[in-house]
């Protein structure tokens, strides 16, 4: 693997968000700007819903929406606030507190940011291999 993708089975709930939630493998669940396929069926089940504007773009408002169990109305906060001090530069203190907060496993969160670490040199026009050595890559075609 290079370094710049991520490993089969490792990706976000997509899709399987409320499944997770209903058989107890998920407290909380973030989805960005579209409501979710199930929201309203996931609400009328006893969970619970935060919202908040994110963003707006040409006129339009764009919500965040924090799907939660019961008990767990603190940690959808605290995501909210993640999610609201977030910026274009990958943390990984953060990312790993968001990964712990809509239960994926530290080694997929790990995973996910060595990905958006990459993503992030390759914009900037520099990479990090993965034995930490960065190379210049302004040199190549389209950088």
């Amino acid at each position: 693997m290079t370094g710049h993708e991520l490993p089969a089975g490792i990706g976000p709930h997509e899709g399987r968000e409320f499944m997770l939630m209903r058989d107890g493998k998920k407290n909380v669940a973030l989805f960005f700007e579209v409501a979710p396929d199930g929201l309203d069926a996931i609400l009328s089940d006893g969970f619970n819903l935060l919202l908040f504007r994110q963003f707006e773009h040409q006129g339009r408002v764009f919500f965040t929406r924090i799907v939660f169990r019961d008990g767990y109305g603190a940690a959808a906060l605290r995501l909210k606030d993640l999610v609201q001090r977030g910026n274009s530069a990958v943390d990984p203190e953060r990312e790993h507190e968001i990964g712990e907060i809509l239960s994926y496993r530290r080694e997929d969160v790990d995973a996910f940011i060595a990905h958006a670490l990459w993503c992030q040199g390759r914009a900037s026009g520099e990479y990090q291999d993965q034995d930490g050595g960065k190379r210049d890559q302004s040199h190549l075609p389209g950088q």
